[in-house]
C-alpha cells in the first residue's frame, strides 16, 4: 500500500481543508517538521482514521477530532488515496470518511471507490471490512508495522513473552497454531476425563455387585477389591463364582414356588364354584324384592293410563275445534279489510274530482298555444330546403379553398426544393473540382506501395541471410575450436608415442643384458666378458605400453582428420552464406561494387589463402598458426580476417530498422490508398448525384409552371362560389342550418310536450274511473263473504259441542284440563309400556332361578378364603426371596458385562492417553506453548533482519538475540529479548539499553517486522512506513546511519515518513512537510531542497 494523496477537512488542528500530495516526494523519504502541538501527528491520525475509523496511539477518540478552528458549515472528513502496484489488489483506491456531529451523538460514514471507478456497495461495517481486506492488515497490525506512534518504540524491545506474544499474534496469523493447541488440549482433557470416568464407573459397578457371606466369597472379594487398580481380573473371577452359586439358588427356589402356586390354583377353583351358587341365591332375593317394589307402583301406572286415555280424546276434539277457531279468525280479518276499503274509496273520489278540474284548465290554453307552434314549425320546415342548398355550396367552398391553400403551399415547397437543389449542386461542383485528379494521385500511391513491398521482401531476405550467416559463422567458430583441440591432442599423443618409443628401444639393451651369462658371447657386441651390462630402470617400457601409445596416436589422428573435415565443410557453408548476404545487400541498397567495399571487412576467410588444408607431421597448419608450449595453447588467425561481429550486428540492426521503417511506410501508404479509394468512390457518387440533380431541377421547373396555372384557375373558382353564397345568405333567418334546425327541433319538442300532457290527463281520469269501479266491487264482495262466514261459524260451533259430548267431556273446562296432558301422551305411553315389560322380566327371572337352584344350598366360603390368604402370603414370601436372588444375579451379570466393556475401553483409552499426553506436553508446556514456539521462529527471523540494519547503525556495537529458553526463569517464556555485544561477546538484558539504543533497536525491529510480514504474505504489500519521533536521543553519527538506512529503504520503492523536532534532519532529508499553526488552525507547506 502506497499513499498518493491525503485530504483533511476540519480535522484535528486543521480548521480548513488541507491536501497532502505524496507524489511530490522525491527519493521516498520525507520529514514532517513543526512546533509541538502544530498538528504533525494528526497527519498520521488522518490516515488511520480514514482506513480504520480510529486514531493512532489509541488515546484519542474520533469524536474528539472535530477541529475547534473549523467554521460551522465546514464538514469534518478525511479522504485518503492509495495505490497497490502489483498483486490481486492492484490499482488505485480512494477512502473518504465523514464524521457527523449531531445532538443525538457522533456518527461516521465511509465511501470506498474501487480501481474501476465504481463505489463499493455496502453498509459502513461491510465497507470497513472490505478496506481491511484490501490493506491486508488490521488496526493493531498497521499500528505496529506501518505507523509507529509516539511512545510505542519501547514496546517492541521491552515487552515480556506474554505481551510480546499478543503483539506478534496480532501481526502474524496464529489461528491455525492456536487451533492446534486448543484441539490437542481439548482432546487431552477429554481422554483424561474419559479415563477418570472409566475409573469411577469401574468402582461404581464393583460397588454395586452383590457378594454373599453365606457362600464364603466375601473375604476373596475384599482381597480382590484392594487389588482392583493392578489386577481388576481378580474381581471378575470372584464375581463369576458368585453368579454360578446364585444361579443354582434361583432354580431351587423356582421349583418350590411353582408347587405352592399349583395348590393355590386348586383352592381358588373350589372357591369360585361356591361363589357361583351363592351368587344365584343372591340374584333370586334381589329379583323378589324388585317384583314386590313393582307391585307397589301398579296404582300409579293405572292412574297414568286413565289420564293418557283422556288426553288422546282431547286431541280428537281439538281437531274439530281448530276448524271453528279458524273461521272465527277469518271473520275478524274480513271485517278489518272492509273498513280499509271504504276509507280508500273516499280518498279516490276526492282525487278524481281534482283530475277533472285540471283537464278543464289545460284545454282552455291548449288550442291557442298549439296553433302558434304549428304555424312556426311549417315555416321553418319550408326554409330548411334553402339551408340545404347553402350548406352544399359551403362544403364545396371549403374544399375549393383547401385546394387553393394546398396549391399555394406546393408552390412554396417547389420553390424551396429548387433553391436547395441549386445550393447542393454548387457545393457538389466545388468538391468535384477538388477531386478532379484523384485517379492520378491514387495510381501514384499504388505504384509506391508496390515498390515498398518489393523493398520489404528484399530486406527481409537480407535479414534472413544475415541470420543464416551468423549461425554458420557460429558453427564455424565451434568447428574451429574443436579442430584446434583435436589437433593439439594429436600432437600430444604423437609426442607421447615418440617418447615411449625411445624409452622402449633403450629398454631392449637391459632385456638382452638380463639374459647374458659369463663366458657366453653378447648377441650385440660378441664379448664374453660382461663388465657393465645394461640394467632395468623404473622407466622401462613394455611392448604393450608402446602399442597402447601408438594406438592412442592413431585414434587422435583420426579424430583430428574428422574435425578438420567438419571445419572445412562449415567454412564452405559460411562462404555461401556470406555470398547470399552480399547478393541481398547489393539488391537492397543497389551498391554494386560499393557493396564489396562496405562488406569486405565482414568476410570471415580469404579463399585464395586457404587452398591447401592438409596437415603434415612437422608442418605448420596454413589456416591457423598453432603454437604449443608446456603452459598454454595459443591460436592466432593467420590466413583470414575474422568476421567483425560489431559490423554484423550493426548491419542487422540497420536492416531491422529499415524493415520497421518500410512496414510503417506501408501502413501509412495503405491508409492513404484506402482514403484515396474512398475519395474516388465519393467522386463517382457525387458525379452521379450531379446528373440526378440536373434532371430533378428540370422536372421542378415543369412542376412549378403547372402548379402556377392550376393556382390561377382555383382562385377564380373560389371567388365565384363566395359571391353565390352571399346572395343566398340574405334569404335565411338564422346564421346557419344548425341553428335553424335546433330552433325547429325546439318547436317540435314544445308541441310534443303539449300533446303528451293532454294524453296523460285523459289517461289518469280514465284510470281513476276504473279504480273507483274496482274498489266498489271489492267492498260489495267483502260484505257477501262476511255474511257467509258468519253462517258457517254457527254450524262449526255446534259440531264442536257435539264431539265434546261424544268424547265424554262434561264441559269445555273438563276438555281444557285434559288438553294440558296432550304433550305428555308419548311419555306416558312409553312409561306404562316399560313398567309392564319390567314386571314380566322380573317374574320370568324368579321362575328360571327357582328351576336352577332346585336341590341346592348356600355355601360358607370364609374358611376357604382364610386358607387361600395364608397360602398366598407364603407364595409371596417365596417369590420375594426368589426375586431378590434374581435381582442379585441380574445385578452381578450386568456388572460383569459392564466391567468387561469398561476394561476393554480402559485399554484403548490408555493407548490414546500415552499419545495425546505426549503431544499436550509439547503444545501446552508450562514453559513454552506451541504458539510461542512458532512465534519464536518469526521472532528470530525479525531479529535477523533487524540486526542487518542495527549492525550498520551501531557499527557492530551491539546486536539483538532471542534469549535461550534454558536461561529463562519460571513462567511463560520463549520470546524474551537480549542484547549481544560482538566486541565483548557478552549478553545482557534488553532493558539495559539506553534511550538512543532503544530507539535504534526499535527502528531496526520495526523494519525487520515489515520485511517479514511482506515476505510471508502473498496479499499484504507494505510500501510505506511512518515513524513518529525518537531521533532526538541519537548521536549525530548514529542518526546519520539511521537516515541512510531509511533512505536506502525508501529508495527501493518504499515511502518512509518521519516526524521529528531534530533540526539536523531538515538538512539530511530533502522532502519536507512543514506544519505551522496560527489563529486559523494548522496549515501545511511542501519544501523540496533538491
Amino acid at each position: 500500500m502506497k499513499p498518493l494523496k491525503l485530504v483533511m477537512s476540519a480535522f484535528g488542528s486543521y480548521g480548513g481543508e488541507e491536501i497532502i500530495d505524496f507524489s511530490k516526494i522525491k527519493g521516498g523519504l520525507f520529514l514532517v517538521s513543526g512546533d509541538t502541538g502544530s498538528g504533525k501527528t494528526t497527519i498520521f491520525d488522518g490516515i488511520m482514521y480514514a482506513l480504520y475509523n480510529k486514531m493512532g496511539g489509541g488515546d484519542r477518540e474520533t469524536k474528539m477530532m472535530r477541529s475547534e478552528y473549523a467554521k460551522d458549515k465546514q464538514k469534518t472528513f478525511v479522504e485518503f488515496k492509495f495505490e497497490y502496484t502489483h498483486g490481486e489488489n492492484k490499482g488505485v483506491y480512494v477512502v473518504k470518511r465523514t464524521t457527523n456531529f449531531r445532538k443525538s451523538g457522533v456518527t461516521s460514514d465511509v465511501v470506498l471507490t474501487l480501481p474501476d471507478g465504481e463505489v463499493f456497495n455496502g453498509k459502513n461495517k461491510e465497507t470497513d471490512e472490505k478496506i481491511q481486506s484490501i490493506v491486508g492488515l488490521d488496526y493493531k497490525q498497521f499500528g505496529k508495522i506501518v505507523m509507529i506512534a509516539q511512545g510505542q518504540f519501547r514496546e517492541l524491545i521491552m515487552e515480556n513473552t506474554k505481551n510480546r506474544k499478543e503483539i506478534f499474534k496480532s501481526i502474524f496469523s496464529m489461528d491455525i497454531y492456536e487451533k492446534i493447541e486448543r484441539v490437542i488440549n481439548d482432546r487431552f482433557k477429554k481422554i483424561y476425563a474419559q479415563i477418570k470416568d472409566n475409573n469411577l464407573l469401574l468402582e461404581e459397578n464393583f460397588n454395586t455387585a452383590y457378594v454373599s457371606e453365606e457362600n464364603g466369597n466375601t473375604d476373596a472379594w475384599r482381597e480382590a477389591f484392594e487389588k482392583r487398580d493392578t489386577e481388576p481380573g481378580l474381581l471378575l473371577d470372584v464375581l463369576e463364582q458368585e453368579i454360578k452359586e446364585l444361579e443354582i439358588k434361583k432354580n431351587e427356589e423356582k421349583k418350590i414356588i411353582d408347587k405352592k402356586n399349583a395348590d393355590i390354583v386348586k383352592l381358588v377353583k373350589r372357591i369360585s364354584d361356591a361363589d357361583k351358587i351363592n351368587s344365584k341365591f343372591g340374584q333370586r332375593k334381589e329379583a323378589v324384592l324388585r317384583y314386590e317394589s313393582l307391585m307397589e307402583q301398579k296404582e300409579t301406572y293405572d292412574n297414568k293410563a286413565v289420564i293418557l286415555k283422556k288426553a288422546k280424546a282431547a286431541g280428537e276434539v281439538r281437531q274439530v275445534q281448530s276448524v271453528y277457531i279458524k273461521t272465527k279468525n277469518t271473520i275478524e280479518l274480513r271485517e278489518k279489510q272492509l273498513e280499509q276499503n271504504k276509507s280508500k274509496f273516499v280518498l279516490l273520489e276526492q282525487s278524481h274530482k281534482k283530475l277533472l278540474s285540471e283537464k278543464e284548465s289545460f284545454e282552455k290554453s291548449y288550442l291557442t298555444d298549439n296553433e302558434k307552434l304549428l304555424k312556426e314549425k311549417n315555416r321553418l320546415e319550408n326554409e330548411m330546403e334553402k339551408y340545404k342548398v347553402y350548406d352544399e355550396k359551403n362544403k364545396l367552398y371549403i374544399l375549393e379553398e383547401k385546394k387553393l391553400k394546398e396549391l399555394k403551399e406546393k408552390s412554396d415547397l417547389l420553390n424551396d426544393e429548387k433553391k436547395a437543389a441549386l445550393i447542393k449542386s454548387e457545393e457538389n461542383k466545388k468538391i468535384l473540382l477538388q477531386l478532379k485528379d484523384i485517379e492520378l494521385e491514387l495510381q501514384k500511391y499504388i505504384s509506391a506501395d508496390e515498390n515498398e513491398k518489393r523493398n520489404l521482401k528484399e530486406f527481409e531476405a537480407l535479414k534472413k541471410a544475415i541470420s543464416s550467416y551468423k549461425k554458420e559463422n557460429s558453427r564455424l567458430d565451434s568447428a574451429e575450436k574443436e579442430y584446434a583441440d583435436k589437433y593439439l591432442a594429436w600432437k600430444e599423443a604423437r609426442k607421447t608415442y615418440e617418447n615411449t618409443s625411445d624409452r622402449y628401444v633403450a629398454a631392449q639393451a637391459a632385456i638382452l643384458a638380463a639374459g647374458l651369462k659369463d663366458g657366453m658371447p653378447c648377441p650385440v657386441c660378441g664379448s664374453t666378458n660382461h663388465t657393465h651390462p645394461a640394467a632395468m630402470t623404473k622407466d622401462t617400457v613394455t611392448k604393450e605400453e608402446l602399442d597402447g601409445a601408438k594406438s592412442k596416436e592413431n585414434e587422435c589422428e583420426k579424430e583430428k582428420n574428422n574435425s578438420q573435415k567438419i571445419f572445412e565443410d562449415n567454412k564452405r557453408k559460411k562462404d555461401v552464406a556470406f555470398a547470399e548476404v552480399k547478393r541481398y545487400y547489393e539488391n537492397c541498397y543497389n551498391l554494386g561494387d560499393k557493396a564489396d567495399a562496405y562488406l569486405k571487412d565482414s568476410e570471415s576467410y580469404n579463399a585464395g589463402d586457404n587452398d591447401d588444408t592438409s596437415l603434415k607431421d612437422n608442418e605448420s597448419y596454413n589456416v591457423s598458426k598453432i603454437e604449443i608450449d608446456s603452459d598454454n595453447i595459443d591460436i592466432k588467425d593467420n590466413g583470414y580476417t575474422g568476421f567483425d561481429e560489431n559490423n554484423t550486428d550493426k548491419l542487422e540492426e540497420n536492416v531491422k530498422a529499415k524493415i520497421k521503417e518500410i512496414k510503417k511506410s506501408l501502413t501509412e501508404n495503405e491508409q492513404t490508398i484506402e482514403d484515396l479509394y474512398s475519395k474516388k468512390e465519393e467522386k463517382l457518387k457525387r458525379e452521379k448525384a450531379e446528373k440526378e440533380t440536373e434532371a430533378k431541377l428540370k422536372e421542378m421547373e415543369e412542376n412549378i409552371a403547372d402548379n402556377a396555372e392550376m393556382l390561377n384557375k382555383q382562385s377564380v373558382s373560389v371567388g365565384s362560389l363566395s359571391a353565390e353564397m352571399e346572395m343566398l345568405k340574405k334569404e335565411l333567418s338564422y346564421e346557419s342550418s344548425d341553428t335553424a334546425l335546433k330552433e325547429l327541433e325546439n318547436i317540435r319538442n314544445k308541441i310534443e310536450v303539449l300533446e303528451k300532457r293532454k294524453r296523460e290527463l285523459d289517461e289518469n281520469i280514465l284510470k281513476s274511473d276504473r279504480t273507483k269501479s274496482n274498489l266498489n266491487g271489492t267492498i260489495k264482495e267483502n260484505k257477501n263473504q262476511l255474511e257467509t262466514d258468519r253462517k258457517n261459524l254457527e254450524t262449526e260451533y255446534d259440531d264442536f259441542i257435539k264431539v265434546l259430548k261424544e268424547k265424554e267431556f262434561e264441559n269445555e273446562e273438563a276438555y281444557n284440563e285434559s288438553l294440558v296432558h296432550i304433550e305428555s301422551i308419548e311419555i306416558f305411553d312409553r312409561q306404562i309400556q316399560e313398567y309392564k315389560e319390567e314386571v314380566s322380566k322380573v317374574s320370568s327371572l324368579i321362575s328360571v332361578l327357582d328351576d336352577m337352584l332346585d336341590g341346592e344350598k348356600e355355601i360358607d366360603t370364609d374358611v376357604m378364603l382364610q386358607q387361600k390368604a395364608e397360602m398366598e402370603i407364603e407364595a409371596e414370601r417365596l417369590a420375594n426371596e426368589n426375586e431378590i436372588t434374581v435381582s442379585k444375579l441380574g445385578t452381578n451379570n450386568s456388572v460383569r458385562d459392564k466391567v468387561s466393556k469398561l476394561m476393554e475401553q480402559r485399554g484403548k483409552l490408555n493407548e490414546k492417553y500415552k499419545i495425546i499426553s505426549s503431544l499436550n506436553n509439547v503444545a501446552n508446556s508450562k514453559k513454552i506453548h506451541f504458539q510461542t514456539f512458532v512465534l519464536r521462529q518469526y521472532f528470530n527471523m525479525v531479529i535477523s533482519y533487524a540486526n542487518k540494519r542495527l549492525a550498520v547503525m551501531t557499527s557492530n556495537g551491539f546486536l539483538l538475540k532471542c534469549r535461550d529458553i534454558s536461561l529463562t526463569t519460571a513462567g511463560e517464556t520463549g520470546l524474551e529479548l537480549d542484547v549481544y555485544s560482538p566486541v565483548t561477546g557478552k549478553v545482557r538484558d534488553a532493558h539495559s539499553l539506553s534511550g538512543g539504543e532503544t530507539f535504534m533497536a526499535s527502528l531496526a525491529m520495526a523494519l525487520g517486522m515489515s520485511d517479514i510480514v511482506q515476505n510471508n504474505s502473498g496479499k499484504t504489500q507494505i510500501d510505506t512506513m511512518f515513524i513518529d519521533e525518537g531521533f532526538g536521543s541519537l548521536s549525530d553519527d548514529v542518526r546519520d546511519k539511521a537516515v541512510k538506512i531509511l533512505l536506502d529503504l525508501a529508495g527501493s520503492s518504499r515511502l518512509v515518513g518521519v516526524i521529528s523536532h531534530v533540526s539536523e534532519l531538515k538538512e539530511q532529508i530533502p522532502s519536507k512537510i512543514i506544519v505551522r499553526k496560527d489563529n486559523d488552525g494548522s496549515h501545511i507547506t511542501w519544501v523540496q531542497d533538491r
